[in-house]
């Protein structure tokens, strides 16, 4: 990774929002845990300001999530499909987020706010090669029933299982209109931060329009 240096989720998606082309970043803001308890109604505001959708996601960023040799992945709260009008909930739930991080989060602790994508298609999680052995070939595990984008990255479904091995020398044999408009994403992310060695949750939509959110 020459020209990246991985930072927290939500400053890596910030970074990449107007950077692709195959694929895109839903709208988010990011903002720390000192901020949040410095200035809660100006965030709030904010966010009352930001979001068009009537739902959004609230994520977790901590510092000690997603890092290059270590990941704690599902180590700390998120939750989906919060009303964006109901400012209440909003500031309720981005404090149990923060509380999920322990007693006495960082102040550089960071929370990520995000839309939630419509129309989901399919969903899931893709590793750049084989898990166990690193062969060479993109690992698709995916949704394509539920129209949940979380099944997979949570495991919470009988729909969660299904996975897909495409060789890295034989994408352009791929006939699937979905996954052939997947891969190119995949490939843009690889170069945008110079490495093969990613994985990253996708969703596609009933549009074929491609969200992404890549991890090391």
């Amino acid at each position: 990774m020459k020209n990246f240096i991985w930072k927290s989720k939500g400053q890596t998606l910030l970074w990449l929002e107007k950077k692709l082309f195959h694929s895109s970043v839903p709208r988010l803001i990011v903002f720390t845990y000192k901020e949040w308890a410095n200035n809660s109604d100006k965030i709030l505001n904010e966010i009352n300001h930001q979001f068009s959708v009537k739902t959004i996601a609230i994520r977790s960023s901590s510092v000690n999530e997603d890092l290059l040799y270590f990941s704690n992945a599902g180590a700390f709260e998120s939750y989906l499909n919060i009303n964006v009008k109901n400012l209440k909930l909003i500031s309720n739930t981005i404090d149990l987020v923060f509380a999920s991080y322990g007693k006495s989060p960082s102040h550089s602790d960071e929370l990520i706010i995000q839309e939630m994508v419509d129309d989901v298609s399919v969903s899931g999680v893709i590793f750049t090669h084989e898990m166990k052995n690193r062969a060479p070939y993109y690992s698709i595990n995916y949704d394509d029933i539920s129209g949940s984008s979380t099944t997979v990255t949570s495991g919470s479904s009988r729909y969660s299982n299904k996975t897909l091995y495409i060789h890295r020398d034989s994408i352009n044999g791929v006939r699937s209109k979905r996954f052939s408009k997947l891969l190119p994403s995949i490939i843009e992310l690889e170069h945008v931060f110079s490495s093969d060695d990613l994985d990253i949750e996708f969703i596609i939509t009933k549009k074929f329009e491609i969200s992404t959110c890549p991890s090391p």
